[in-house]
């Protein structure tokens, strides 16, 4: 878990640099040498996508714009509706953060997710937020969160 968030910290390092063109390469140069070195070179970056190798050759992934592809990712529907702004993806975890998301669109998805996940369900909403999180049959547990344009989806398998 420390490993893990130490990676978390040095990915947000890595997404503070990118910004300008110019000193860009450069920072992000920088930036790759040194957390090549605090994981050992298990570290790969593909421009927006880092990749970080742990224990057990279990690969951790941060950043990617896209919808993932995993097993994990595949037990919720994609959401259509808003822009992915970052995935962190494990093969026990799945976060996706989307912005530009409006409220209805937010509300209708978890609506359309909840009937999945109704083992140890528990659900909160006010003014602009709206947060719902359960259990499926299966024992992965999902949570869902919107407020203010930003949906969060947290898919865990806990393996128990």
């Amino acid at each position: 878990m420390r490993r893990i968030i130490i990676c978390i910290i040095m990915i947000s390092v890595v997404f503070s640099f990118i910004g300008c063109k110019t000193k860009e390469k450069l920072e992000a140069n920088f930036t790759e040498k040194i957390l090549e070195e605090a994981f050992d070179g298990n570290i790969k970056i593909d421009g927006d996508k880092v990749t970080v190798k742990g224990e057990n050759d279990e690969e951790i992934t941060f950043g990617d714009y896209k919808w993932p592809s995993s097993e994990l990712a595949k037990i919720v529907p994609e959401f259509k509706n808003g822009k992915v702004n970052s995935v962190m993806e494990s093969s026990e975890v799945v976060v996706i953060t989307l912005d530009s998301v409006k409220e209805e669109h937010a509300a209708s998805y978890i609506e359309e997710v909840k009937a999945d996940f109704a083992g140890d369900a528990y659900e909160v909403s006010g003014e602009d937020f709206i947060s719902f999180n359960g259990v499926n049959a299966s024992g992965i547990r999902a949570s869902f969160t919107y407020m203010n344009g930003i949906l969060s989806i947290s898919i865990e398998n806990s393996g128990e």
